[in-house]
């Protein structure tokens, strides 16, 4: 603030890092020794009856009870929703710095705990809010057309049955999108499988929204903007 104090989330970060550091030192003295040594004098010789080096110091020991699988998967969920986002707005060219009102994600099997993280995928897309949808279909529909290059030669004349069907069944093109391969049936014959890689997939996005989406996740960004929101880019 003004006064030069930090706040309680300051104070947090900077302990978190400190302990980090004195951490990693310790981790890395039997590797890079003077590395080490000279991390661990910097921050911690001497300080709170820690010894003078990091090599007479115990090495860490993992504490299981502050393990928290369920937070590291949805961070990970956390970061792919904040890399799609960025994309969106690389892809139409509106800057980070310019706020948004929305951003809209769906990530297939997503934890629950993602809710608790939010408001940092909020800050990091600089958007007013983050909402989590239960399926994909409200940011527009996937259409698929064969990749004549690489069905052509293994399916010959029947690729053209396949693309009407695939033309006729968005739901086929929304499995490939999600990276699942599908038995088409066409013609008479046999059932033909299909992967992602075997299509070209596009999406019919909502006017007024960016998309993107890979590996099961999408995020949609609303670009519309209210004078409010230009103000504040200003």
């Amino acid at each position: 603030d003004p006064s030069g104090r930090l706040d309680a989330d300051a104070v947090a970060a900077f302990r978190a890092l400190h302990g980090t550091l004195i951490t990693l030192a310790q981790l890395l003295a039997p590797f890079t020794p003077f590395v080490a040594e000279a991390i661990w004098r910097t921050l911690a010789a001497g300080r709170a009856g820690r010894p003078d080096s990091v090599h007479l110091s115990d090495y860490p020991e993992v504490h299981e009870h502050l393990l928290d699988p369920g937070l590291d998967t949805a961070m990970a969920d956390a970061r792919q929703i904040v890399e799609l986002g960025r994309r969106v707005r690389v892809d139409t060219r509106v800057r980070t710095r310019q706020p948004l009102a929305e951003a809209v994600a769906h990530v297939s099997g997503h934890a629950s705990s993602i809710e608790t993280l939010l408001p940092i995928i909020a800050e990091e897309l600089n958007v007013k809010e983050v909402r989590v949808a239960t399926s994909s279909d409200r940011f527009g529909s996937w259409r698929a057309k064969p990749d004549f290059k690489v069905l052509g030669p293994r399916l010959g004349a029947r690729v053209k049955s396949l693309a009407e069907v695939l033309a006729t069944d968005d739901s086929i093109a929304a499995r490939l999108a999600a990276g699942e391969s599908v038995d088409v049936a066409i013609d008479d014959g046999p059932a033909v499988t299909i992967g992602p890689d075997d299509v070209d997939l596009t999406r019919d996005t909502l006017e007024g929204w960016g998309v993107a989406s890979e590996a099961g996740a999408t995020v949609a960004l609303e670009l519309t903007l209210t004078d409010d929101l230009r103000r504040e880019g200003l």
